[in-house]
């Protein structure tokens, strides 16, 4: 109580921005915070006093943005923890799953949080049950070569309105890696991608307009 000005140590990433020598302090947190301690003491001009408890401080990721897909009247969503679904921009109760049954048209999309942090929403999804659902195209229609590769590949789709197509390609956390909408075919009805030396894993290629809709998951691996 008889402190003329506090110290404060704080997490590494971790910037005091004002009350640095007070009693309270503000702060704010880099991309590269960690988790840690805050601590403080108070000193005046008879010396320096007994350092406070540790209060533990967590830092946790922002989840990645999921992408949701529609099946039908079924929603799913990349992220299989932490979903909250959204219709018309209001939250549904207990809407929590990674599927969610549409029963009501709308523009629906989902939003994660995970460890108390959540992500940006989702990509939006108009749903109208009066019309007839996406269909999938038909697996001899579609292909991906070569598998598994470094990130270079082709993509080929025949016999199916191709027409207004775009690709969306995600990591294994549901992260965008790729998008292209409109996609231009050459004259085999191929696309060629090249993902620039993404880190090895698993990927998901979705490929979709207003009819269809496919997703496939393929192994890219890098030296």
């Amino acid at each position: 109580m008889y402190a003329t000005e506090y110290v404060w140590v704080v997490p590494p990433g971790t910037t005091i921005i004002s009350g640095e020598t007070s009693n309270a302090i503000k702060v704010s947190y880099s991309l590269s915070a960690t988790s840690g301690y805050v601590r403080v003491y108070g000193k005046n001009f008879c010396g320096q006093g007994n350092v406070s408890a540790f209060f533990p401080i967590a830092v946790h990721e922002i989840p990645s943005t999921p992408h949701v897909n529609l099946d039908g009247d079924l929603l799913h969503s990349s992220s299989v923890d932490g979903n909250q679904w959204f219709r018309d921009g209001a939250m549904i109760p207990n809407a929590i799953k990674r599927d969610f049954q549409v029963t009501q048209n709308g523009r629906y999309w989902s939003m994660v949080t995970l460890g108390g942090c959540t992500s940006a929403a989702s990509n939006k999804m108009d749903v109208d049950l009066s019309v007839s659902e996406v269909k999938m195209l038909d697996e001899s229609g579609f292909s991906i070569y070569p598998i598994p590769n470094n990130g270079k590949f082709n993509i080929t789709c025949q016999g199916r309105d191709i027409s207004g197509m775009k690709i969306n390609i995600y990591n294994s956390l549901g992260a965008s890696v790729y998008q292209q909408d409109n996609i231009q075919w050459d004259s085999n009805a191929s696309y060629y991608i090249d993902l620039n030396s993404v880190p090895s894993g698993l990927y998901s290629v979705v490929l979709q307009n207003d009819r269809y809709h496919i997703a496939r998951t393929i192994l890219i691996k890098n030296q």
